[in-house]
């Protein structure tokens, strides 16, 4: 009676899949002792060929068996070259993920409950920094109920310094670089009060927060002579692609450049 191939659980998602097995075909997974059984039954292999040249003279047994014994050693290399990095791989994502994600819900109730007094405080620059100092480490944050508000928020941020920026710009050079950046901000900041997707994604109070400020941004761009009204329109009428996006901002460097708005 064959004896039946021992069962293991896969140690990332729990399914069951046998000893031998390099990888889960469940998660995809490596499962390190598969692997390993795996490495072992392939240098089997190479050695049962090896002893079946034994038909072959002493010297050319010594030459097959030199040539195979390289070619093993490729073999090996390759193979254990393939689960290291395998294994790199998938220890890389697991810290990425962790990285990213590995607040938990309680832990992330915490920190709603810090971002809610925050938000009742009206205090959005501290949001602002908030978000600016932890959004890359722990994407959760997105999941707070007013983080696109907090987004649009920084283009206003944004528009009130390179407006300062503008105005005490040290040269040409430099008051080009800053109108060019405000410009950015205060399309943005408009484009974002008055499109349905952007929109749907704040309260009624947001709303009108925003349409003020994409409007208070405008006004202080108007009274410094940045641009006439006639120009301002002309730009948030034409900076959107055909499929909805906006352009980066060398793309409005380009515009301005060659609507001669600089």
């Amino acid at each position: 009676m064959e004896n039946q191939e021992k069962m293991i659980q896969c140690s990332k998602c729990g399914a069951t899949i046998k000893e031998s097995q390099a990888y889960c075909n469940y998660c995809g997974s490596i499962n390190i002792l598969g692997a390993e059984i795996d490495y072992r039954h392939k240098l089997d292999g190479i050695k049962n060929d090896l002893a079946e040249m034994g038909d072959d003279s002493e010297e050319e047994f010594k030459g097959t068996l030199k040539s195979g014994t390289k070619f093993a050693i490729i073999i090996i290399s390759v193979v254990l070259g393939i689960i290291l990095l395998a294994y790199g791989v998938y220890v890389i994502s697991e810290k990425i993920h962790e990285t990213h994600y590995d607040k938990s819900y309680n832990e992330m109730q915490e920190i709603f409950a810090e971002l809610d007094a925050l938000y009742e405080a009206e205090d959005y620059d501290g949001l602002a920094a908030y978000f600016s100092e932890n959004g890359e480490g722990n994407y959760r944050i997105y999941d707070w109920e007013h983080s696109h508000f907090v987004s649009i928020y920084s283009y206003k941020k944004w528009a009130d310094e390179d407006l300062e920026r503008y105005k005490n710009a040290k040269d040409d050079e430099d008051k080009k670089n800053a109108k060019k950046w405000v410009s950015y901000d205060a399309v943005n900041l408009f484009h974002y009060s008055v499109r349905e997707f952007s929109v749907n994604q704040l309260t009624e109070e947001e709303v009108t927060k925003v349409q003020a400020w994409a409007e208070e941004v405008k006004k202080k761009m108007l009274e410094t002579g940045m641009y006439t009204e006639s120009q301002w329109e002309q730009i948030v009428g034409s900076y959107v692609n055909e499929d909805g996006t906006f352009p980066n901002i060398d793309e409005l460097d380009k515009y301005l450049e060659e609507n001669n708005l600089y």
